[in-house]
C-alpha cells in the first residue's frame, strides 16, 4: 500500500511539507464548522510548480495494511476493515447444514469487523471551497489513502487555479485579488 502514485510526482513518495493551508471562503450558510487544516502538510511539486501535494493525517491508531482493508465511502469517510473480512458478531453464525456444509448467517445487523473510521477534511467537489497556500489558490483533486511513516494519510494533489502575487488578506478570512474582493 502506498506504492501507487496519483500523478507520478516524486513528492508523492514521501511525507514532507509545511503547514499553512486554509480554505479560501468557507460558506457561512452551511451548518458545518470550517475544518482546521493546520495538521496538513503541503509540498510544492518541483518539476511542476503549479501543483502541490497535500498530506492529510487520518489516524495513527489503526494497524498497518497487513491487517487492514481500506474502504472509502460516503462523502468523506474511510473505514478500516479487518483484512480477510472477519465478521463482527460471530455468535450469529451457525452451521445448520442448510444448504449443505455452508454457513448460515442469522440476523440483520451482521457486519464486518472494523478497526476504526476516519473522515478527511479536504474535498474535491465543485461546490467545496478552494484552498490557499503561499498566497495562491488551489483546487484539490480526489485523494488516495496511503500508509506512510507508520500512519494513515489522505494524499491529495491540488492544481493552482489563480496565480497572483497581489493576494492579500483583509480580515474575516476575505481576500482581495488585484483590488477585487473574492
Amino acid at each position: 500500500m502506498g506504492g501507487k502514485l496519483i500523478m507520478g510526482f516524486k513528492e508523492e513518495k514521501y511525507v514532507a511539507g509545511e503547514s499553512g493551508l486554509k480554505y479560501k471562503d468557507w460558506p457561512s450558510v452551511w451548518d458545518i464548522k470550517e475544518p482546521d487544516l493546520k495538521d496538513c502538510l503541503v509540498n510544492r511539486v518541483a518539476s511542476h510548480p503549479w501543483w502541490i501535494v497535500i498530506w492529510e493525517p487520518l489516524s495513527s491508531k489503526v494497524p498497518n495494511p497487513n491487517l487492514v482493508q481500506v474502504w472509502t465511502c460516503y462523502a468523506n469517510t474511510v473505514i478500516f476493515y479487518a483484512r480477510g473480512y472477519i465478521l463482527d458478531d460471530c455468535s450469529r453464525i451457525k452451521n445448520l447444514n442448510y444448504p449443505k456444509d455452508k454457513l448460515y448467517l442469522q440476523g440483520k445487523n451482521l457486519q464486518y469487523l472494523e478497526y476504526g473510521r476516519a473522515e478527511w477534511k479536504i474535498r474535491s467537489a465543485e461546490y467545496y471551497p478552494k484552498v490557499i497556500w503561499e498566497n495562491e489558490i488551489f483546487e484539490p483533486g480526489p485523494g488516495r489513502v496511503v500508509w506512510k511513516n507508520k500512519m494513515w494519510w489522505m494524499l491529495h494533489l491540488a492544481k493552482r487555479i489563480k496565480f497572483s502575487e497581489d493576494i492579500k488578506e483583509r480580515g474575516n478570512d476575505r481576500f482581495e485579488i488585484g483590488g477585487i474582493d473574492v
